[in-house]
């Protein structure tokens, strides 16, 4: 389902859908709906509502909100429009602010994580692209203060999505033996730590 952040991989995925079904002329406005009076028109109208499922059952409702419904081809242009941008000043700055972000301990990793995925997903939407070896490195990268011995992770976990578990595995290890500022971080629940102490 495309959550802003994997667009570009979701776009693929979708218009390989299209071509497979046989859709994509109508999404892409080579294949305009028949006149009234064309016997095909009610066929086309029941494609179009095939393509307009596609997207719409791919996507995440909270995105869905200002993407026009009316016909495949508006919805497709509205969904580009939205998560690709050709203004390279905005997507220099973006990738700048992502590079810029630090994870260093001032709070909760999983809030830092966050905004550090928050500011991956604005340089995607910008239209840039990372692969996942750079955006491994970017996440290494971030490592400053209290994490900064962590970026060693990086010689021995390379995928991007195992690297931030055990991130958030060493924090939950941390808290346990009192390595952190528990004031720093929401109060541990009565029976947490148990749970905790499983799951590092």
């Amino acid at each position: 389902r495309a959550t802003g952040s994997n667009f570009s991989s979701w776009r693929k995925l979708v218009e390989i859908l299209f071509v497979a079904h046989k859709l994509f002329s109508i999404v892409n406005g080579d294949e305009p709906i028949p006149e009234l009076e064309d016997a095909n028109r009610q066929v086309w109208i029941e494609r179009d509502a095939q393509a307009r499922s596609l997207m719409g059952i791919n996507i995440e409702m909270s995105l869905m909100a200002d993407i026009p419904t009316n016909n495949s081809f508006e919805m497709w242009k509205a969904i580009l429009a939205r998560f690709t941008s050709t203004d390279p000043l905005a997507r220099s700055l973006a990738l700048s602010e992502l590079r810029a972000m630090k994870i260093n301990g001032s709070k909760p990793i999983e809030d830092q994580l966050t905004e550090l995925r928050s500011l991956h997903a604005n340089y995607i939407n910008s239209g840039g692209v990372l692969t996942q070896s750079e955006w491994h490195n970017i996440i290494i990268e971030s490592l400053s203060g209290i994490w900064s011995q962590y970026a060693a992770l990086g010689n021995a976990i390379t995928d991007p999505e195992m690297l931030i578990k055990t991130l958030k595995s060493e924090e939950k290890r941390k808290l346990l033996n009192g390595e952190i500022k528990s004031f720093d971080y929401p109060p541990l629940r009565e029976g947490t730590e148990r749970a905790l102490a499983s799951a590092v």
